[in-house]
């Protein structure tokens, strides 16, 4: 264990919020750009980009508590956690690439756009939804029961709400 780990100091809180600020920056930039660059690259209109949309929540309902089961019980790498960020991590960059190249799957693939659009889309809420529970659970995980674990999630919160907001700003 650490020392700052054992202090809980605010550094501490401010890197155990990191996982977290950057699921949510990833999040906010990919909702501030993809309903641009899905009308103006490949001119989508809005019924069609509205469908894309539904697949997100669809998405989170159906994984996050499927995720939250095995994430409690899944050791790995000497962590419970590790294997979700990974996995999440490399899929949704691996998803945030393929929305900038739609057409050429779409081509190589010989789906539709928006098929391929639906896919990448879900592909993309699937790695934050994979990722978020498993980053937010190290919270828990690594702070005692109480107000340490209180500030730590209020940390994790005002942390990612400002990275959140950044990351729309920089997205405009």
């Amino acid at each position: 264990m650490l020392a700052s780990q054992k202090n809980l100091s605010a550094g501490f809180r401010i890197l155990l919020s990191l996982p977290t600020a950057a699921i949510g920056f990833a999040l906010s930039s990919s909702i501030a750009a993809t309903t641009w660059l899905l009308s103006t690259r490949y001119n989508l209109h809005l019924e069609n980009i509205v469908l894309i949309w539904l697949m997100g929540p669809l998405m989170g309902l159906l994984v996050q508590p499927i995720v939250g089961a095995f994430s409690d019980r899944t050791w790995f790498l000497r962590g419970r956690r590790k294997p979700y960020l990974l996995v999440g991590g490399v899929l949704g960059a691996a998803s945030t690439y393929a929305m900038l190249e739609l057409d050429t799957l779409a081509a190589a693939t010989g789906l539709g756009l928006i098929t391929v659009a639906v896919i990448v889309a879900l592909l993309c809420d699937l790695s934050t939804n994979v990722t978020f529970n498993p980053a937010r659970s190290l919270v828990a995980d690594l702070t005692p029961e109480g107000p340490h674990r209180l500030r730590g999630y209020a940390w994790m919160q005002t942390v990612s709400g400002v990275l959140g907001i950044s990351a729309y700003l920089i997205s405009i």
